[in-house]
């Protein structure tokens, strides 16, 4: 099926609409009566990919939304992937939905404990994307923010960064540098003994996105809060961020990365005298120019 012509349109549709209509039946009916056929529509639908507007309308509604956050509280790992693949396509068609998802009963809670209860890294993976939606839309609810840094997010994502893959790691960064930008965020990421170190080990160690977000996450810590900037500052060069943000510079990023990585350096140059380590494994494919 070409989900691109008439056909393939018009039954990405009808499963929208019947999944939408199934979903809206009183608090209860659905998880007793329908949850088989919700699934299967779940597990279909993401075969027809990219949504239509008005599939987009169905799987947006406050009733298909509240059936999907059901499947990832109660469903099978199955049931959970396909919900989440589900809402990743629909958060990134618009802010709306993005709203709309952050005003669900218990999405943000559920989503929590997929991340910090693991089943499986894909649902990690799926998981940290649809928070990352939820706290980087330039319409996304500060009290989304507030709710995971109160439930213990900044802390549960140091510790997923440190060990996990690439891609688990860049979305994980990528929830933890949205965070730093609320008061709430980065007071947490200033009592975490793990927040400078991890930031700082990752620049240059995953990917160009990994060291994007632990770039922006790194100068927010340093520059919103005068209480904290000197430590900060300090324990960044104790483990070594001045010498990797000029290697940085030299190897090239992103003109927005760069001055960043740029504010940084000068910030933190009047404390350098004496402070800073080197971690040689990060230079030892780097060129002398002299």
């Amino acid at each position: 099926m070409d989900p691109a012509g008439d056909n393939g349109i018009t039954t990405q549709i009808v499963l929208a609409a019947a999944f939408d209509a199934f979903a809206a039946g009183d608090h209860g009916s659905f998880e007793k009566n329908s949850s088989l056929l919700l699934e299967e529509i779940l597990s279909v639908i993401s075969w027809m990919f990219p949504l239509g507007v008005e599939a987009q309308e169905h799987f947006g509604s406050r009733d298909s939304l509240r059936c999907m956050v059901w499947f990832l509280k109660c469903g099978d790992i199955s049931g959970k992937k396909n919900s989440l693949i589900v809402l990743q396509e629909l958060l990134c068609s618009g802010h709306r939905y993005v709203e709309a998802l952050a005003k669900t009963d218990e999405a943000t809670e559920v989503l929590f404990r997929l991340v910090k209860y693991p089943i499986g890294p894909s649902v990690t993976k799926a998981s940290l994307m649809v928070l990352f939606y939820l706290v980087s839309s330039s319409t996304s609810d500060e009290g989304v923010k507030s709710a995971l840094v109160k439930m213990g997010m900044v802390s549960l994502l140091l510790e997923v960064i440190i060990d996990s893959e690439k891609s688990i790691s860049e979305r994980a960064l990528g929830v933890f540098d949205s965070l730093c930008d609320s008061e709430e965020g980065r007071k947490e990421a200033y009592g975490n003994v793990l927040t400078i170190p991890v930031l700082v080990k990752k620049l240059l160690r995953v990917s160009a996105l990994a060291t994007q977000f632990s770039v922006s996450a790194l100068l927010k810590l340093s520059k919103h809060d005068k209480e904290h900037e000197e430590k900060v500052l300090v324990e960044s060069l104790q483990v070594g961020a001045f010498q990797k943000l000029v290697l940085l510079l030299q190897l090239g990023c992103g003109g927005e990365t760069k001055e960043k990585a740029s504010e940084i350096l000068k910030i933190m140059n009047p404390y350098r005298g004496g402070l800073e380590c080197l971690d040689s494994s990060d230079f030892k494919n780097l060129k002398r120019s002299f």
